[in-house]
């Protein structure tokens, strides 16, 4: 085994072992609910586009909306 491969897969254990446990008596802090989230409407693929703010020389297109989001799709 190539050590570069070695130590990626090191790298993905130790990634995987999650987050400790908490020892007793620590309560980790409820941060999400501090934060004040507006409401996100529904919009139109339409509108959705016109949301959308792009440098100068760039454009943007629609690729796919409903009900093809439930298909694959393939860009190129």
């Amino acid at each position: 085994m190539s050590p570069l491969l070695a130590l990626s897969l090191t790298a993905t254990v130790w990634g995987q072992s999650g987050d400790r446990k908490d020892k007793e008596g620590d309560v980790q802090a409820e941060i999400w609910k501090q934060v004040d989230v507006p409401p996100a409407p529904i919009l139109s693929p339409q509108e959705s586009l016109e949301t959308i703010q792009v440098a100068p020389g760039f454009r943007l297109e629609l690729v796919a909306s409903e009900p093809l989001v439930n298909d694959p799709v393939t860009i190129a």
